[in-house]
């Protein structure tokens, strides 16, 4: 009997934990998650609406402290991204762009943050912090665009060699941890001149570092600076065109930006995706060119405005943030669903030291005309294993009485998990074959 557990049991157990993946992939100039366009069926189809949250496993913000406690708190910032994770998704974000040296937190202070060490080894504390985020990603289906390099912290290096194996070993972990709804943008806004020295600048080294991802099995592409076009060495090597729209502040100013990238000679009909384009509204109108939008909100190091500046408030809180969730709820809602906003939000206590919060044990909406839907098992509740925290009693969400709760990513759980059970099922018999066979 031992033999048979260490022989069958723990190799097939070892092996569900690899096809239970959240798969993502490309079919022209659109993205799917375990063969099922994202948003299917809605006017985003396939179309990656996104959110710059890129200090979700930050640290070394001394300067920036909680008001309730005096003082920054990795770990606390760590948990209160999590724990709204699903919020975002049940409101219909798609994914997030996460970076492991993060972003600019202030117009002001020095910081180090970076999960790097100079030698290219990856910090664990780090790696902790996102195995956390990306474990949730991958309950919620969401898609995490990961960006390896930020200008004010890409010294840390000192040349190309240390960068470039700092590149391989996240790559490599994200390959032994089987995560696989990733897409990889090197370098943050590759023109700025603090990444030359490391031979980072996008004439440089770039398209290599995107090709070497694609190796990988991770879409990759890579951002310049708001309205410019990617290089045609950057165009070229990406799978999917990422780019930013800082700056750009009419519905003109996005046609001939976006005309511009695929009118480009070395545009392949990839998918193309906006991961930064500020808090303006300009998301439909990029959907109805065919391309993904993302939110990005600066913040003002008050634990309340933004999503960059620390400490952040992870909740949809303020004017801005609803008002782009509300957007995202519209564009994602299935079209039999009616597209009114939840009325309730998860924000962040601003008098607590941890984040201790309660969901209702049943989620429940009443249609009108008496028809009554319960939620479906996909967007329930449930902390991730990795976190301590629990969800406010005082900012329970509420289900909006107006919209039929099934989620645009539930046909893709049935289907997904309809061909993971039975490739289960056979593999089992097979193990228990072969073990009854080894056992003889």
């Amino acid at each position: 009997m031992v033999k048979f557990i260490v022989m069958v049991i723990l190799p097939f157990l070892t092996f569900l934990s690899f096809i239970d993946a959240t798969l993502l992939s490309i079919s022209g100039n659109k993205l799917l998650l375990n063969g099922v366009y994202i948003n299917q069926g809605t006017a985003s189809e396939g179309l990656l609406i996104n959110s710059r949250m890129i200090q979700g496993i930050a640290d070394g913000f001394d300067n920036w402290s909680y008001p309730d406690t005096n003082k920054w708190d990795a770990t606390r910032n760590n948990l209160e991204f999590i724990e709204n994770m699903k919020l975002w998704k049940y409101n219909g974000l798609n994914g997030f762009t996460i970076g492991l040296q993060g972003g600019m937190p202030s117009s002001s202070g020095s910081y180090k943050n970076s999960a790097f060490n100079g030698d290219g080894t990856l910090k664990s504390s780090y790696m902790n912090r996102l195995k956390n985020i990306l474990d949730e990603s991958q309950n919620l289906n969401m898609i995490v665009i990961i960006n390896m390099f930020y200008r004010s912290q890409v010294n840390i290096f000192g040349n190309y060699n240390n960068a470039l194996k700092g590149f391989v070993n996240v790559l490599e972990w994200l390959k032994t941890n089987n995560y696989k709804n990733i897409i990889i943008e090197p370098v943050n806004e590759c023109e700025y001149s603090e990444f030359q020295p490391i031979g980072l600048q996008c004439n440089q080294n770039v398209p290599e570092l995107i090709k070497l991802a694609i190796s990988y099995g991770f879409p990759s592409g890579n951002s310049q600076q708001g309205g410019k076009t990617p290089t045609d060495s950057i165009m070229e090597s990406s799978n999917i065109v990422i780019i930013h729209a800082n700056g750009l502040s009419s519905n003109s100013s996005y046609k001939n930006f976006i005309d511009r990238v695929k009118n480009s000679s070395k545009y392949k009909g990839q998918p193309i995706v906006i991961n930064e384009a500020g808090t303006g509204s300009y998301l439909e109108y990029s959907i109805s060119q065919g391309v993904g939008w993302g939110y990005y909100d600066q913040g003002s190091n008050n634990y309340i405005d933004g999503y960059q500046s620390p400490p952040i408030n992870w909740g949809i809180n303020t004017a801005n943030k609803k008002a782009f969730f509300n957007s995202v709820y519209k564009l994602t809602a299935p079209k039999e669903t009616t597209t009114s906003q939840p009325k309730t939000t998860t924000t962040q206590p601003k008098t607590t030291k941890t984040t201790t919060t309660t969901q209702p044990k049943t989620t429940t909406t009443t249609q009108p005309k008496t028809t009554t839907t319960t939620q479906p098992k996909t967007t329930t509740t449930t902390q991730p294993k990795t976190t301590t925290t629990t969800q406010p009693k005082t900012t329970t969400t509420t289900q909006p009485k107006t919209t039929t709760t099934t989620q645009p990513t539930t046909t893709t759980t049935l289907i997904s998990n309809f061909s993971k059970n039975l490739d289960h099922n056979l593999i089992l018999l097979f193990c228990i074959f072969t073990g009854i066979n080894f056992l003889n």
